[in-house]
């Protein structure tokens, strides 16, 4: 799960820094919830974690 929430956070501070395309932010945010989502689907004990993950950032 570290793996997961590291990646969150960088896509998340990237998109964060860049401050010139919200679209592009929104673009982002919907990629990694479909990963997030993907794998719950997968690891479905998992899958509430994941989710809270997302939502926390």
């Amino acid at each position: 799960m570290a793996a997961i929430n590291e990646a969150v956070n960088v896509e998340g501070d990237g998109a964060a820094s860049d401050g010139v395309d919200m679209d592009e932010t929104v673009i982002k945010n919907t990629e990694i919830g479909k990963r997030l989502s993907r794998l719950a689907a997968e690891n479905s004990y998992k899958g509430n974690q994941n989710q809270n993950l997302f939502w926390m950032h």
